[in-house]
């Protein structure tokens, strides 16, 4: 359930988006809705989890959250990541209102999915709704990399939101000055200016390459013709394009935090860990591009792993299994498919 095709109202004149001070906006989103439900899905934590309360209340239909983030850890992130005091104290407020906002419909859900490790810890902390661990469903249709070569020069890929403090490669862009690589950089966000500042004082303005956001089947249709695949987040996420680049059976370079063990990666993962520094990154990076064996032995590790792991059929099926349940617990016949 989406909120972005209809005006956000106002946090301030709303009073932290109370409800009886949202009906009017509520109805006009519901109105929108044409077909009945026969079940909600909650993408995300945010303003939307007081529409679909509202439209589990309209349609009385099972509801289920999907949690993508450590609500408590990426709040601090960002207000870790603004100079202004104002602004912090304002971000504060406003990471306590989402919070509050997420108990209420975390409480009311009839399931919860948590798609990393490390939502499981966060949904235990405010919900009594026990919540489930599935894996982000990912792309059936990633091609496996069959030739660990060298391109000339050597291709570089990374995917993800760009977000100060949170995300973003700024050690990674460090980390090539002087080399004689690319890098592809996708995705978009309020760090975007700040990186390519950095590739130009890097001296790296030609050499790294601002794509923007592209849709997945591209980027997965892509990814076997890169040669390396470079991850840096403060996040505690499993993110989805490093298991679609396991998947591919990319070598990878992640900065290692308490993150990965909570996604429960380990020393069979095949992934390269690196402190979150760009010598580290360096290193790494320069092992992995003078050894084709080793490059050969890390992706066939992560592909071996996320096989097992995060396999896209087997997260769809127990999705699917999961969205029966609910159906056949509230008497609605089931047509979902998978």
């Amino acid at each position: 359930l989406s909120v972005t095709w209809i005006k956000r109202p106002s946090i301030i004149l709303t009073l932290g988006w109370r409800q009886f001070l949202l009906r009017s906006w509520t109805k006009a989103a519901l109105d929108r809705i044409t077909v009945k439900p026969d079940l909600i899905r909650i993408y995300g934590l945010r303003l939307n989890c007081l529409l679909a309360l509202a439209a589990k209340e309209k349609f009385q239909v099972p509801l289920v959250a999907s949690v993508h983030e450590h609500g408590d850890r990426n709040r601090k992130l960002e207000i870790r990541s603004f100079g202004n005091p104002l602004k912090k104290i304002a971000w504060r407020l406003y990471a306590a209102r989402l919070k509050s906002i997420s108990r209420l419909a975390l409480n009311r859900c009839e399931s919860i999915i948590c798609v990393y490790k490390a939502g499981v810890e966060y949904v235990n902390r405010i919900s009594r709704t026990r919540p489930e661990l599935i894996y982000n469903c990912v792309s059936r249709e990633i091609a496996p990399k069959e030739n660990y070569r060298l391109s000339d020069p050597p291709r570089l890929l990374t995917v993800g939101n760009l977000i100060p403090g949170v995300k973003g490669p700024v050690n990674v862009i460090k980390a090539l000055r002087g080399m004689d690589v690319t890098l592809d950089v996708i995705g978009d966000g309020p760090l975007l200016e700040s990186l390519q500042h950095a590739a130009v004082s890097n001296g790296m303005a030609r050499r790294v390459n601002f794509l923007g956001c592209k849709p997945n089947e591209w980027i997965v249709k892509q990814m076997p013709g890169y040669d390396i695949y470079l991850f840096e987040s403060q996040a505690w996420e499993m993110s989805k394009s490093v298991i679609e680049a396991m998947l591919c059976g990319l070598p990878i370079i992640v900065n290692q935090h308490r993150q990965y063990s909570i996604a429960a990666i380990d020393k069979a993962d095949g992934l390269v860990k690196v402190d979150n520094n760009s010598e580290s990154y360096r290193q790494a990076l320069l092992g992995l591009l003078g050894d084709e064996s080793l490059r050969k032995s890390a992706g066939t590790d992560a592909r071996n792993y996320a096989s097992k792991h995060f396999d896209p059929v087997a997260m769809e099926l127990k999705t699917a299994g999961l969205y029966r349940k609910l159906l056949a617990d509230a008497n609605t016949p089931a047509t979902v498919q998978g």
